[in-house]
C-alpha cells in the first residue's frame, strides 16, 4: 500500500515557483527543485510528472497569489483614475522592494518561453487579457466620471497601460530610481487627460 503524501503541495509549488523565478526555467535543474522542495527527485516526478509540469504549476500559482494583485485595485469602487495611479505606484513599489530584482514572473516566462511553448502562451495571453479587461474597467469607470477624455479608445488604452506595466518592469530591473519609474508613469497616464 503507498504511503500518503506528507508535504503541502502548494508549499512545494511556491518553492518550485521560486526557483524557477530566480533562475528561470532552462537553468533550473531537477536538483535545484529537490533542494528548495525537500522532495526526493521520485516523489518530486511522483507528484508532477516533469519539471515542465512543476513550471507550468508554479505559473498557475504566480498568477492566482502574486501576479494579479496589482491588478485588484482597478476594480475597487474609487476614481478609475485613482485606481490607474495607485496601481503604479504599488507595481513600482513592489519592484523596487525585491532585492533579487525578478521582476514579473509571468513576464519572464512571456520572454523565455512563451514564443516555442504553447502551455506558456496560453497562460501569458490569459494574464494579458485579464489585465486589459481590469485596465478597460478603470478606464470606463473614469471615462464616465470625465477624468480622463473621451475620445480616447478604451481597448487601445487599456492594452497600452498593460504595455506600460510591462515597460515599468523591465526598467525596474536596471534602474532602481523611483522617480525614474514615476517619470515613465506620469507620462504615459498624461495621455489619458
Amino acid at each position: 500500500m503507498p504511503r500518503p503524501k506528507e508535504f503541502d503541495r502548494s508549499k512545494v509549488v511556491q518553492r518550485a515557483m521560486d526557483v524557477f523565478w530566480q533562475q528561470g526555467y532552462e537553468t533550473t535543474s531537477i536538483n535545484d527543485l529537490t533542494k528548495a522542495t525537500k522532495l526526493k527527485p521520485g516523489s518530486l516526478y511522483n507528484t508532477f510528472g516533469s519539471k515542465h509540469a512543476i513550471y507550468l504549476e508554479a505559473l498557475d500559482h504566480y498568477l492566482a497569489h502574486v501576479g494579479s494583485d496589482i491588478f485588484t485595485v482597478l476594480d475597487a469602487p474609487i476614481s478609475g483614475l485613482t485606481a490607474i495611479e495607485i496601481c503604479f505606484d504599488g507595481l513600482i513599489t513592489l519592484e523596487l522592494s525585491d532585492p533579487l530584482q525578478r521582476g514579473c514572473f509571468m513576464q519572464n516566462a512571456i520572454m523565455d518561453r512563451s514564443a516555442h511553448d504553447p502551455d506558456v502562451h496560453k497562460r501569458a495571453c490569459k494574464s494579458e487579457t485579464e489585465g486589459i479587461g481590469a485596465f478597460r474597467r478603470a478606464l470606463e469607470r473614469a471615462q464616465n466620471n470625465g477624468e480622463v477624455r473621451q475620445d480616447i479608445d478604451l481597448d487601445d488604452t487599456a492594452r497600452y497601460l498593460v504595455s506600460i506595466i510591462y515597460a515599468v518592469r523591465t526598467m525596474a530591473r536596471t534602474s532602481r530610481i523611483r522617480s525614474d519609474l514615476e517619470t515613465v508613469v506620469q507620462i504615459a497616464l498624461s495621455t489619458l487627460t
